[in-house]
């Protein structure tokens, strides 16, 4: 019985390191619709540009939605950009981002474009990955 709880002891120690990451999960977020975490992280997509090849085109290059937001953190403010590609390819890779002590991937960008379909700011969502340090 001693080994075991000597086991949870250091799985506890461990656990709880300095690299520990906690997540606050997958998050939907709409362009310049705040939120605030109960981390104390305030985060605000500024702005969606998103060069994804629509459906109905055919296109030379598979394109990328570019994601710009502003995260604060403690007092500490930054602007930060993430790309989310149509797959992996040498020219467009998804983008992972870590400051302030966060960890920021984007998963998707809804809706995806079509060219029969206008798309405006406030039907965009972007779905986000969003880890504590």
């Amino acid at each position: 019985m001693r080994p075991i709880a000597y086991f949870l002891g250091l799985m506890l120690i461990l656990g709880c390191s300095k690299d520990t990451i906690f997540s606050l999960g997958e998050i939907d977020l709409k362009v310049k619709d705040p939120v605030e975490f109960d981390s104390g992280l305030n985060l605000e997509i500024t702005k969606v540009d998103d060069s994804r090849c629509a459906v109905g085109v055919v296109c030379v290059w598979e394109g990328e939605a570019l994601v710009t937001f502003d995260i604060n953190y403690k007092g500490q403010s930054e602007t930060i950009q993430l790309s989310k590609c149509n797959g992996e390819t040498p020219r467009c890779k998804d983008s992972v981002v870590e400051k302030l002590n966060h960890r920021f991937r984007v998963i998707d960008v809804t809706p995806y474009p079509n060219i029969d379909v206008e798309v405006k700011e406030g039907d965009i969502v972007v779905r986000m990955n969003i880890e504590k340090l």
